[in-house]
C-alpha cells in the first residue's frame, strides 16, 4: 500500500521530483508508516473518497464482528483478545493506585486490558468449526435469506457486545442479540418467547431449561429496568453467563442457517418443537 501511494505521489507532473519526495516522506512519517506491520483492509468501491472511506470502515467493522465472535471461543475472560480499527484498542495497560487513608502504605498494581488475537493453523481451524467462513461467504451473498440476515445483525450486536468498557452497556447489547432471534408478536409476552426459546435450543435436560429460562428471564428483567430506571446491579459474572449464553446460541443458528429463510419459518418450527414435547403424569 505505501508503494502505491508513493508511485501515485511521484506520477504527479506538476512538481518536481524533490517536492515529490518531500512530500512523501512526510505523509510516510505521519500516516503510512502507522500501517506497516498491521492488517489492513482493502476495499474497491465506486464512490466519492469520503464516502469510500465511509464504505470501507463500515466493510472492515463487519469483518472486525466475525473476529470478536471467533473470540469467544478461542480464549477464556482471563487473557481478552481485543480487535478493533487502528487507534480504537489501546495496547497500554491499567495502573491502579490504592492509599491507606493513614499513608503508610500504598499498592501499585498493572493491569493488560487487551492482548493481541494471534491467527495461527490451530485458531484458524477452530474458526472454520464456529462458522466464521461460512459467514464471510453469507456476507458477500447478494441473494441473503431472511434469516441469514438476521444471523447477521445478532452476531453484530453479540461482538458489540464485547468491545463495551460498561457493564451495562454489555448487557443491552447482549440481550438485543437474543431478541433478534425471537420477535414477540403483538401482544406476546416477549420475556416469556425469548427465555423458552433460548432454554430449548440451549440446554437439554428438563432442569437445565428450566434454570436457563429463569436465568434470561432475569437478565431480561435486568434490562428492562435499566432501561427505564438506569439502574440496576450488572456483575461480570451475569455479563460472562449471559455471554456463553448468546454464544452458543448463535452458534446454533449458524449451524442450522439453511433448514430456515426467514423467521416465520423458524417461529413456526420452533412452535411445533414446543408442542410435540410427550405428556408425562406424575407417577
Amino acid at each position: 500500500m505505501t508503494e502505491r501511494c508513493r508511485t501515485i505521489i511521484m506520477s504527479n507532473p506538476k512538481y518536481s521530483s524533490e517536492r515529490k519526495e518531500a512530500y512523501f516522506k512526510d505523509k510516510d512519517g505521519h500516516y503510512l508508516s502507522k500501517l506497516r506491520g498491521n492488517v489492513c483492509s482493502e476495499i474497491v468501491v465506486k464512490a466519492e473518497p469520503s464516502r469510500a472511506m465511509e464504505i470501507a470502515l463500515e466493510e472492515t467493522r463487519t469483518a472486525l464482528d466475525l473476529l470478536r465472535y471467533g473470540i469467544l471461543f478461542l480464549y477464556t475472560k482471563e487473557r481478552p483478545r481485543a480487535v478493533g480499527v487502528l487507534g480504537e484498542v489501546t495496547e497500554q495497560s491499567r495502573v491502579a493506585i490504592t492509599i491507606r487513608t493513614d499513608n503508610k502504605q500504598a499498592n501499585i498494581t498493572e493491569e493488560r486490558t487487551n492482548f493481541p488475537l494471534v491467527l495461527t493453523d490451530e485458531t484458524l481451524k477452530r474458526m472454520k468449526d464456529i462458522g466464521i467462513f461460512d459467514l464471510s461467504d453469507v456476507i458477500t451473498k447478494k441473494d441473503k435469506t431472511e434469516f441469514e440476515e438476521i444471523i447477521l445483525r445478532a452476531v453484530h450486536w453479540l461482538a458489540s457486545a464485547q468491545a463495551q468498557n460498561e457493564n451495562e452497556n454489555t448487557l443491552l447489547n447482549l440481550v438485543t442479540c437474543l431478541e433478534t432471534f425471537f420477535k414477540a408478536e403483538a401482544g406476546t409476552p416477549i420475556t416469556a418467547t425469548i427465555s423458552e426459546g433460548v432454554a430449548l435450543l440451549t440446554a437439554t435436560e428438563v432442569e437445565a431449561r428450566k434454570e436457563r429460562k429463569r436465568r434470561v428471564a432475569d437478565f431480561y428483567g435486568k434490562r428492562s429496568k435499566l432501561t427505564h430506571e438506569g439502574e440496576g446491579l450488572i456483575t461480570n459474572a451475569d455479563l460472562l453467563e449471559l455471554t456463553m449464553i448468546a454464544r452458543d446460541l448463535t452458534l446454533w443458528m449458524i449451524r442450522n442457517r439453511s433448514k430456515f429463510r426467514d423467521h416465520e419459518s423458524f417461529k413456526g418450527w420452533l412452535e411445533d418443537q414446543k408442542m410435540s414435547a410427550e405428556v408425562r403424569l406424575p407417577s
